[in-house]
């Protein structure tokens, strides 16, 4: 089966293909910094070794940069370029978080006019709700909060003039938080 483009081959490489001869050519053809974050996401997740060093040598050749398999700094490389996506990037970054959990899909639906480069979203190596927020979490006066000592740190937020504080130590644990205060909903995020 030859593949009709770079797309084609990236999607194969996410179900688990193996990277052919041809394929390598069509990557090499139609090179374009669009490709970039497609290559780093399936070097993230696809143990093949072949895989991996034909993708790794293309993206030296093509960009010109030897940071040879260290994956964190060809994307902090990438992050300091202009972000140029292919148009399939969206629904290819979709289909690969869906693999990782199908709660994630429903993430990458609207990105359009996104505030963020979505090459900046990286799996932080749990499924959704793998950490459980806080939720509305039970609030102690100052003085109860005998377990925090004075270099504790704590986050604190005022709405409506109710002030609450959210100690690092606790958030640390779960990463998030929900609550209301004075009657707004909101999520804090660690």
């Amino acid at each position: 089966c030859q593949a009709e483009s770079a797309l084609d081959v990236y999607d194969n490489l996410l179900r688990g293909g193996q990277l052919s001869v041809e394929g390598r050519k069509v990557l090499g053809n139609e090179w374009s910094m669009a490709q970039v974050p497609m290559a780093l996401e399936i070097l993230r997740f696809d143990r093949s070794a072949r895989n991996r060093e034909v993708l790794f040598r293309l993206l030296e050749e093509q960009t010109g940069q030897k940071f040879g398999h260290d994956l964190e700094k060809w994307q902090d490389w990438m992050w300091n370029q202009t972000y140029q996506p292919d148009l399939g990037y969206p629904q290819f970054k979709k289909d690969l978080y869906r693999q990782l959990d199908p709660k994630f899909a429903r993430y990458f639906d609207k990105t359009e006019g996104a505030k963020i480069r979505l090459d900046e979203v990286v799996w932080g190596g749990v499924k959704q709700d793998g950490i459980p927020p806080l939720r509305n979490p039970k609030m102690l006066r100052s003085n109860d909060a005998d377990y925090l000592g004075d270099a504790d740190v704590v986050f604190g937020i005022e709405v409506g003039g109710e002030a609450r504080a959210y100690p690092k130590r606790i958030l640390a644990w779960h990463e998030m938080f929900t609550d209301t205060i004075q009657g707004v909903p909101l999520a804090g995020v660690y």
